[in-house]
């Protein structure tokens, strides 16, 4: 054993010794230089029959085979990124020329896949746009069924369009690629699934979504966490809080499970959990899961909106139900915000518009429910939204600043307001000034 080394403890592979193996490395370049891509490249081919794709891609470029390395790559990639090594497929398109890649839709799609899923969702859309100019007939490389249904699986799982046309897409796809047993039935399903969501259709929404459960494989513990988080948050609004509770658990375990904690879609757990813990009334764990998940989601602003905004909803609710209704009034803002973007948002106006009201309905510090204001207190709001002093709306009102004073802090009072920027706010969300 003095040039082998033993690989594990069953005893079934061997390397050879570091010096010894950079020394006939080195005898072979030598005496044989036009040998070295040949047997790189019979090591790649070796290598994917026996299912090593990191090692036959990686001896392939070796061989400056890039075309191959490339097809491998189209071939390969989707298993390694549903079990979360994003960075193992990231290295392999790095490995490739930037030119290959620009012209192949299939590598492409990869790399705008990777975008997406890391945050980068403007340069994801500009990738596919890019696939979808360059001609190319017939299924992809990792068997879907073409550029057309490629493109249609992301946009209808990530949704940057608005969530009519993720709709649309999710059909598409599923229609391209019915088949349960291809190894996208799972995503597939979810994209369908998720998509109903989105528009109001709960149970055609489970539906998907448990058949997208039931296809995941061990290899898919990504998509398998967000499948749980996802139907944990519609038992949660189905009152079925326990079984709420036990999908988003086992959510979280197959984070820990596979070590998924850093990629950002496993901020769908923290979200799932947050959603069903304010719906239960634990509002202090509620309050801390949401405000886990959305700040790694605040961080990369191009993920897709729709888990943030299921996030901001929910911490919005837990807000106001811990009587603070400033953060409350920042979470909805933050939200309005972020539709602006997306006209068409399914759900979430209406959800907006519910949180809202409920920021309108609060109550007064003493517990009883808010009261109008009268014409004069009206007044004194309307001047505040500027910078006047409260000795220059004393004036405008032909009133004793003293008067104007206890006016304020009966606006306040009826506002559930603690500053001046507060009241003003509360006024605008009302339609007082």
């Amino acid at each position: 054993n003095l040039f082998l080394v033993p690989l594990g403890e069953r005893g079934e592979w061997y390397r050879y010794h570091q010096l010894f193996s950079q020394f006939l490395r080195y005898e072979l370049e030598s005496s044989s230089p036009e040998l070295v891509p040949v047997l790189y490249g019979r090591a790649s081919a070796w290598l994917e029959g026996e299912g090593f794709f990191d090692g036959a891609i990686r001896n392939a470029v070796a061989a400056t085979d890039h075309e191959r390395a490339g097809l491998l790559v189209a071939r390969h990639w989707y298993s390694y990124v549903l079990a979360g090594q994003m960075a193992t497929v990231e290295g392999w398109l790095e490995s490739l020329p930037e030119v290959q890649i620009s012209h192949d839709p299939a590598l492409l799609l990869v790399e705008a896949w990777l975008c997406i899923l890391s945050g980068r969702g403007e340069e994801g859309e500009r990738l596919l746009t890019l696939a979808e100019s360059i001609p190319h007939e017939g299924p992809l490389p990792d068997g879907t069924a073409s550029v057309e249904a490629g493109t249609a699986t992301i946009r209808g799982i990530f949704g940057f369009g608005g969530v009519r046309s993720t709709l649309e897409a999710a059909r598409l796809a599923v229609e391209s690629e019915p088949e349960l047993t291809s190894p996208r039935a799972a995503l597939l399903r979810f994209g369908l699934g998720s998509s109903y969501y989105l528009s109001g259709e709960r149970s055609l929404a489970r539906k998907w979504l448990e058949e997208a459960l039931e296809l995941t494989e061990t290899g898919q513990p990504l998509l398998r966490t967000v499948c749980l988080s996802y139907l944990s948050i519609i038992a949660a609004d189905e009152g079925r809080l326990d079984e709420a509770g036990r999908l988003a658990r086992e959510a979280r375990s197959q984070l820990s499970r596979f070590g998924l904690q850093g990629v950002p879609q496993s901020t769908w757990v923290p979200i799932a959990l947050g959603y069903m813990l304010a719906k239960r009334g634990d509002l202090v764990d509620a309050q801390a899961e949401l405000e886990g998940g959305l700040s790694v989601r605040r961080k990369l602003p191009d993920l897709s909106p729709w888990p943030t905004l299921i996030g901001l909803l929910a911490l919005a609710q837990v807000y106001l139900a811990r009587g603070d209704r400033g953060r409350a009034r920042e979470a909805l803002a933050e939200a309005r915000t972020m539709l602006e973007r997306y006209p068409d948002s399914g759900i979430f106006p209406e959800l907006l518009e519910r949180g809202e009201g409920g920021l309108r309905k609060g109550r007064r510090r003493d517990g009883s429910l808010d009261v109008e204001l009268t014409e004069r207190e009206l007044d004194v709001l309307r001047l505040l939204v500027g910078e006047m002093p409260v000795t220059q709306i004393a004036q405008s009102l032909y009133v004793a600043p003293s008067t104007v004073r206890t006016q304020i802090k009966s606006v306040y009072r009826k506002l559930g307001a603690s500053s001046r920027e507060e009241a003003v706010e509360e006024g605008r969300l009302r339609g007082l000034v």
